[in-house]
């Protein structure tokens, strides 16, 4: 080697030394390598208890919103991953991570946390219910009308944490009920609540209104038949003597004043109340003709103002001009219906023309003294007061008739006895029938039963007669049914009695001073309210009640009040649907 290589090499030793071991130095770890944080920023947090992790092994308590950054750096080229290992309670939450997976590079890592308060249900059970317009509220909104019984949610939620409240907003009507909650309130945890419970009462007795006492002077005295309301709203019925207009709060006016006895065209005395016809104006019946012969019978009309004109009267010179106990109806002919005491079917038209009549007699039957009811099916239904070709066993039991109009001018065509009241039901007024839901008719019978107070009975359309409840079976209870029944909207019957029920001071009499009942169609009864409770209660309920378009029962008692000359009364069964 010349002396100028070796110079050269002298030269380069030291610097490819300085390289080698700059080299090894890195090559064997001797240098220092770059790492990198990984942090979460948090936010919504209300719970306690939320704890996220890196990799399985680095975790951090995560006490509020704001960052967080794991003990353990990472390396460029290192993956991570970031999750929650414990979810906050207290309040009960759900954190979910964004963007909390990937490979560290060259910088700092950070991922975002996102806290939600998780919301449940509350739910209802109601039972007891047969009223309608329940409302129930959570934390006085959120309104959840209940139709039925069963168990059923808010649309609403609520979060956990938070506190829960269920109310009572309107209780049911149609008819009255209480309905309670229990286990409504309470703080929401981590489910759904359903232990809250809606519990529905009926009151077993309600009280009743007297809207108007008669004095027995020009306004009339002794109300008798059925309450009708106009279309004004107001109720219009007759006393025994006279035709009145009430309104639902009580302001009566004596519309039209018959005859009295000694006049010499004394019609005789009203018994059935009055109907309104689809012309607007009211028709009844009276038990004279006006022309000195007061067991014949006489139908009248008279206007929402007063107006009365005799629209047709019998003379009273055969058997089909028996008086008219019962009162007339319209049928969906237009015509005018009734009954003959003893003897046949009538129907005239509202001027009182083409009057013709059938006779039931022909069948052997006595006493057709009932307002018919029109059916579904078209056909009229009516009783008699015996057996006559039915299949009862003695004379005072009732039969039950159908009379079918015919096509055309829709005088009746044809009449059939279709069967008897139930065997020991007596029936010695005259009782309209009533169609029920189901197709089947309902009466009152005001003698017989198991305990001789009178009953409630179901007919078929065929004629199979069924006892549904017989009166008196406790001392309470109410004795010798009136009227008829009414089919409410909420699908019970109501009726009144004209004996019976709770004694009271201020009734006088020893059976009792009738009551105010309802019977369900399979006849479970309840009395509702006993008459003669106080000094100017009335006494002795009569003709059939009436729901009016406020939903409330109306009805009238012959004798009571502040005069003893008869009421009419209201009892609240709540606000119409």
């Amino acid at each position: 080697m010349t002396q100028l290589a070796m110079a050269i090499l002298h030269r380069l030793i030291p610097a490819l030394a300085t390289v080698s071991c700059v080299t090894l130095l890195y090559g064997c770890g001797g240098g220092a390598q770059h790492t990198y944080t990984v942090s979460a920023k948090v936010s919504g947090l209300s719970g306690s208890g939320l704890i996220l992790q890196l990799g399985g092994d680095s975790d951090v308590a995560v006490m509020a919103d704001g960052s967080y950054t794991f003990a353990t750096p990472l390396a460029s080229g290192t993956s991570y991953q970031v999750s929650v290992k414990t979810q906050p309670s207290s309040p009960q939450q759900t954190c979910s991570v964004a963007n909390g997976s990937g490979t560290i590079s060259a910088g700092n890592v950070t991922v975002t946390i996102t806290c939600m308060t998780v919301s449940h249900s509350v739910s209802v059970t109601v039972s007891g219910l047969s009223g309608t317009g329940l409302a129930l509220q959570l934390n006085g909104g959120n309104n959840l009308l209940i139709t039925a019984n069963g168990t059923v949610a808010f649309t609403a939620s609520i979060d956990s944490g938070a506190t829960y409240a269920v109310s009572v907003e309107t209780q049911p009507t149609l008819p009255t009920q209480t309905c309670s909650v229990t286990n409504g309130s309470g703080t929401i945890g981590t489910a759904n609540v359903s232990g809250v419970a809606v519990t529905c009462t009926t009151p077993t007795s309600l009280t009743t209104t007297t809207l108007y006492s008669f004095t027995g002077g020009s306004d009339g005295a002794g109300p008798n038949g059925s309450l009708v309301q106009g279309q004004d709203g107001s109720l219009y019925g007759t006393t025994s003597g006279t035709v009145f207009r009430i309104t639902i709060s009580g302001e009566e006016t004596t519309l039209y004043s018959f005859p009295s006895p000694s006049s010499a065209n004394y019609v005789g005395g009203t018994s059935a109340g009055l109907i309104l016809a689809s012309d607007g104006n009211f028709y009844g019946t009276m038990q004279g003709n006006g022309l000195g012969n007061n067991i014949s019978g006489t139908v009248y009309r008279i206007s929402p103002t007063g107006a009365e004109s005799v629209i047709y009267t019998w003379s009273g010179a055969d058997v089909g001009d028996l008086p008219l106990f019962g009162g007339v109806i319209q049928g969906s002919s237009g015509l005018l219906y009734g009954t003959a005491y003893g003897t046949s079917v009538f129907s005239l038209t509202t001027t009182g023309s083409g009057e013709t009549e059938v006779p039931v007699i022909q069948y052997g039957c006595d006493g057709v003294r009932s307002s018919l009811v029109q059916a579904h099916d078209g056909s009229l239904y009516g009783t008699i007061i015996s057996a006559c070709g039915g299949t009862g066993t003695g004379s005072m039991f009732g039969s039950v008739f159908k009379a079918v109009p015919g096509s055309g001018t829709g005088a009746v065509a044809t009449i059939d006895i279709i069967g008897s009241i139930p065997a020991g039901s007596f029936t010695y007024a005259p009782f309209p029938l009533i169609e029920g839901k189901d197709g089947n008719l309902y009466g009152i019978a005001s003698g017989g039963g198991a305990q001789s107070f009178g009953t409630v009975f179901r007919i078929t359309p065929s004629g199979a007669g069924t006892v549904l409840y017989s009166f008196g079976a406790v001392p309470s209870d109410g004795q010798n049914p009136s009227g008829a029944l009414v089919l409410a909207s909420d699908g019970n019957f109501y009726g009144t009695t004209l004996a019976g029920g709770t004694p009271h001071a201020n009734c006088k009499a020893s059976n009792g001073c009738g009551t105010l009942y309802r019977i369900t169609p399979s006849g479970a009864e309840t009395v509702l309210y006993s008459f003669g409770t106080n000094v100017s209660d009335g006494i002795g309920p009569s003709g059939a009640l009436l729901q009016a378009s406020d939903g409330n029962l109306y009805g009238t008692t012959t004798a009571g009040g502040t005069a003893n000359a008869g009421t009419v009364f209201k009892l609240v069964l709540g606000t119409a649907a």
